[in-house]
């Protein structure tokens, strides 16, 4: 796989505050598919769970 780099910027601290912003926006994007998952799974699992209570 090819991986770009992109040099934001030559001062260690902003180099720094930009991979903790990568790295948060990664965080959320992950949440976001998780709780879209679960609530899908939450979506057809529950109809079949209360029919086999009744």
């Amino acid at each position: 796989m090819n991986k770009e780099r992109v040099i934001l910027s030559e001062r260690p601290e902003n180099l720094k505050k930009a991979v903790e912003w990568g790295r948060e926006q990664q965080r959320k994007i992950m949440n976001e598919k998780s709780e879209r998952l679960a609530d899908a799974l939450m979506e057809k699992m529950t109809p079949l769970i209360l029919h086999r209570k009744a």
